[in-house]
């Protein structure tokens, strides 16, 4: 772009002998200002190599010789560049209890090192978990609420999650931090062994909203749909010998699906931390949803996200799940998405 901005200023000037002095200089400055950022990056990066690289441009060389330090520069330290540039995908993000993992660059590792993310989860883990807690986190994701309960000193941390794409950035994180958290790459389901339709984007994003939908075809054009296959809550834990006292899940309106499931379970002291996605659901759906949440007062006190010291009570959670608002004043993240936490009564 900037040759062709050259190219453009030097054909209003009439003499050929000046427009090829004056080209020769522009382009002359074009390269200048190109090496000296290949340097400025170069000195940055090598600098955690050797403490002195500050000091191994010069810019009253001439360009030949400043090309030639590039090149070698490069050629020298090939492997140790490509690492520098590797670990530049990585943030280091502080967890809270004086932990920092270094974790794969996302939209959601830019909220929390911002502190902009989800202040109640950090509170609702924070006051549930211990050394005690076994958790499991349905709808894992890239593994940050794992590593909110691995800093609470959970005992023992199950993972679920499907999306390949957010598979892939929650084992680096897990593997580049040294966390133990045993990973089923499953879709939670209200049937075993079925095949059913998963909605990504095409670009690898892990966002979050990914989910099971019901049709086999996709409205949105930066999406693609991939096949899975499903396994129910009991038949997960009975599999893999799992007794959890602490369930968060957040699977992107695919709550419904398992809503009997998690009524069932009859763990003592059990907290289920579950994100509720009304949004995504038509009338009917929400009226059967809402009809299967209100079950949960007959076991749990239920409490709302922003205000874990006061029992929500059953006729307003059922506003909520009923209301036509498009965005109510309770919502996290725009739209009728709140985040419930049912604690065991007996």
């Amino acid at each position: 772009m900037k040759k062709l901005f050259v190219n453009v200023i030097c054909a209003f000037i009439p003499s050929k002998k000046l427009r090829v002095k004056i080209r020769e200089k522009l382009l002359r400055n074009v390269v200048l200002e190109k090496i000296e950022h290949i340097e400025s990056i170069l000195s940055s990066n090598l600098y955690a190599i050797n403490k002195n690289a500050q000091e191994i441009f010069n810019k009253n060389d001439k360009i030949p010789e400043r090309i030639n330090k590039i090149e070698n520069i490069l050629n020298a330290n090939t492997k140790a560049l490509e690492t520098l540039l590797k670990d530049n995908n990585y943030y280091d993000v502080s967890m809270g209890g004086g932990s920092v993992f270094s974790l794969r660059k996302s939209y959601i590792t830019t909220l929390i090192r911002t502190n902009s993310w989800e202040h109640h989860t950090f509170a609702v883990f924070k006051k549930y978990i211990n050394e005690d807690t076994v958790y499991l986190d349905i709808g894992g994701h890239v593994g940050m609420t794992c590593l909110i309960a691995k800093v609470n000193n959970a005992k023992k941390i199950h993972a679920v999650e499907i999306n390949p794409d957010n598979i892939a950035v929650f084992k680096d994180n897990m593997q580049r931090n040294y966390v133990d958290v045993s990973l089923y790459e499953y879709a939670i389901f209200n049937k075993n062994d079925e095949t059913v339709s998963f909605e990504i984007f095409k670009n690898h994003s892990v966002t979050g909203a990914s989910k099971i939908i019901d049709t086999d075809t996709t409205t949105a054009d930066n999406k693609i749909l991939i096949k899975v296959n499903t396994i129910t809550l009991p038949t997960l834990l009975e599999k893999h010998n799992i007794s959890p006292n602490f369930i968060k899940i957040d699977i992107e309106g695919s709550e419904r699906f398992i809503l009997n499931d998690l009524f069932s379970l009859e763990m003592s002291n059990l907290k289920i931390y579950l994100s509720l996605h009304v949004s995504f659901w038509d009338k009917p759906t929400r009226i059967q949803a809402c009809q299967d949440i209100l079950k949960f007062y007959e076991k749990f006190d239920v409490y709302l996200h922003e205000n874990i010291e006061e029992k929500l009570p059953l006729e307003t959670l059922e506003m909520m799940m009923l209301t036509e608002e498009e965005t109510p004043s309770w919502s996290e993240h725009g739209g009728n998405l709140f985040t419930l936490l049912l604690v065991r009564k007996y």
